[in-house]
């Protein structure tokens, strides 16, 4: 049975005015007792045989502030199994080329600098005590410190946020080398300063969907030019790779049911039951029309959803009784076809399929759950003429 250990280092320089996680601000280091208190609570935990964790993850609070001798004391105390991946959560300000060899040298295989904004006046709003200099610095030194494995931080919907600046933090992030990137939206919470004095120019809900959706899509796009690149839309819960192209996500008990809470944020417009394995059947049936262009389209209508693919041939459409849960019947919306049979294949048995905002579409079983953006202007389809047949001249 696989494990994952989360193991929490609440110390950091200040508290961010949006954070909400238990933390204990004004801290240059971790004391030596918390360190060893973990490692009593691990052998307490599991007195008679080690944890042996296949994933390793030090969150914060920022962890980074651990000196690389205590990441290994706790490193030793669980016990990891060989070849486990293992996370520190970094803030850009904290490391430097020869705390990050440390920390290599130590076991952690992975490291996740939270970078937020490529914008100082943005960082500075957010109470992030980095520049955006440092987190260009902090992703050249894991470099030559010999990580290979990097993650990067983006939080969307930020006061006076723009698509803009999404892209700037994005080329920050690539740039770096980062192998994985989490985007997440700002979340106020009551018992922060955000919570209690909220910022200006706040984007509404439909303005935080449209940037979450925007940067799924670049997202995408990215993966599609980098083969070994992994996106996380939430943060860890949602990952996909250019080989599953899908955005399916293992759903897993505690914090990664935060998949399905994240993207229900989005307004639901349309939920029905159906079979995995029909409505594969039925797309494909729809997609037998081959061309060199095609576009491919949902529509739902009572208890019928309809399966149209369009091509410069001529157009297919077929249909599949499902069992409608809630909401009304909505317009034509259109997909990617390969990215939506990427995401079929991994799915199996009883498929809840919901249409959120702006068509995107969530397909939920018992053990996962796949994500697809609709397509926001199909491009025209010019039809060619059919080719009709010359008849044969008998011979004479």
């Amino acid at each position: 049975m696989s494990l994952g250990l989360y193991l929490h280092i609440p110390y950091c320089f200040s508290k961010c005015r949006y954070c909400d996680f238990y933390s204990h601000p004004g801290e240059r280091g971790v004391p030596d007792a918390y360190v060893e208190a973990l490692v009593r609570e691990l052998d307490r935990f599991a007195p008679e045989r080690p944890l042996q964790p296949d994933t390793l993850y030090f969150g914060g609070g920022t962890p980074s502030l651990l000196r690389p001798e205590q990441a290994k004391r706790l490193i030793d105390a669980a016990r990891p199994m060989p070849g486990a991946e293992i996370t520190l959560e970094a803030n850009p300000e904290t490391v430097t080329e020869q705390s990050l060899a440390g920390f290599r040298e130590a076991g952690v295989n992975r490291i996740s600098f939270g970078v937020q904004s490529a914008r100082d006046t943005q960082l500075r709003t957010l109470g992030r005590p980095h520049t955006a200099k440092q987190a260009r610095a902090a992703f050249a030194a894991a470099r030559r410190a010999g990580f290979a494995n990097i993650s990067g931080d983006i939080m969307l919907a930020l006061p006076h946020y723009t698509e803009a600046e999404f892209d700037e933090t994005l080329e920050l992030i690539e740039e770096g080398g980062a192998t994985h990137i989490s985007a997440y939206l700002l979340k106020i919470e009551p018992n922060t300063v955000f919570g209690k004095r909220p910022p200006e120019a706040l984007p509404d809900d439909d303005a935080a969907a449209d940037f979450y959706l925007a940067a799924v899509e670049k997202l995408a796009a990215l993966v599609e030019n980098r083969e070994k690149l992994q996106v996380g839309t939430t943060g860890k819960t949602i990952v996909f790779t250019k080989e599953n192209f899908s955005f399916a996500a293992r759903i897993m008990e505690g914090p990664y049911l935060a998949v399905s809470q994240v993207l229900s944020n989005l307004k639901q417009q349309f939920t029905v039951l159906t079979d995995a394995a029909l409505l594969r059947d039925t797309i494909l049936q729809a997609l037998s029309v081959t061309g060199t262009q095609n576009r491919f389209s949902l529509s739902f209508a009572g208890n019928r959803l309809a399966v149209r693919c369009e091509s410069e041939y001529g157009v297919s459409e077929t249909a599949l009784d499902v069992v409608a849960l809630s909401g009304e019947p909505v317009g034509l919306y259109w997909y990617n076809p390969a990215q939506l049979m990427e995401c079929l294949k991994a799915l199996n048995g009883t498929l809840m399929l919901e249409v959120v905002q702006h068509g995107a579409l969530l397909l939920k079983t018992d053990e996962l759950v796949c994500f697809q953006t609709a397509v926001r202007e199909p491009k025209a389809i010019e039809m060619k003429p059919q080719k009709t047949k010359k008849p044969r001249k008998e011979a004479a």
